[in-house]
């Protein structure tokens, strides 16, 4: 495996992340490892995520690629404002509290529309990471899947809560696959 957990400008406590004094929640240490042995082993150029409202993994991915020196621009998609009362989880409240100006490039609308959008409008640069952390229903993140798959193959992609619907997506979509 790659490195340690994180430089000495950031500690791990509890499941709770924090580097040089930021605190984000909802992330666990081996969930933060992953990410970061994921930008580590990919460098990526672009980086492309939906789906955490209040920019959390946008922070995390910007944190990282900073402690590593990795030149990567950060695209971040949140549901439209217009659709949180028809969603809890991303209630409006808070959206994109995480990301300072210049972090990342902030987008409303289907997550993985926009990101790939970004990604083409941005001439293709590769290495490409997507995190999806949308709908955690299996048919959307299988959507998402086949639909990256398809415009930007050599794409790196990253899922969040794979014991949920995103894994089942995963296990469907590689079944699905010829050969």
């Amino acid at each position: 495996l790659l490195g340690g957990l994180l430089s000495p400008q950031g500690t791990l406590t509890n499941g709770q992340w924090r580097i040089k004094g930021l605190y984000i929640p909802g992330y666990g240490d081996d969930e933060v490892k992953f990410m970061e042995e994921t930008v580590v082993m990919c460098s990526p150029r672009f980086i492309a995520e939906w789906g955490t409202n209040r920019g959390s993994s946008a922070r995390i991915f910007f944190e990282l690629a900073y402690l590593h020196r990795i030149l990567s621009t950060i695209h971040a998609t949140e549901l439209p404002l217009a659709l949180s009362a028809l969603d809890q989880t991303h209630s409006g409240i808070d959206t994109g509290r995480f990301i300072k100006d210049g972090m990342a490039i902030r987008h409303e609308g289907d997550g993985v529309t926009e990101g790939l959008r970004a990604w083409i409008e941005a001439d293709r640069p590769e290495p490409a990471l997507f995190f999806l952390d949308g709908d955690h229903l299996n048919q959307a993140v299988y959507r998402e899947i086949a639909l990256i798959n398809r415009v930007a193959p050599q794409a790196w992609l990253l899922l969040h809560d794979t014991h949920k619907g995103p894994g089942a997506a995963v296990d469907q979509w590689m079944q699905d696959q010829p050969g």
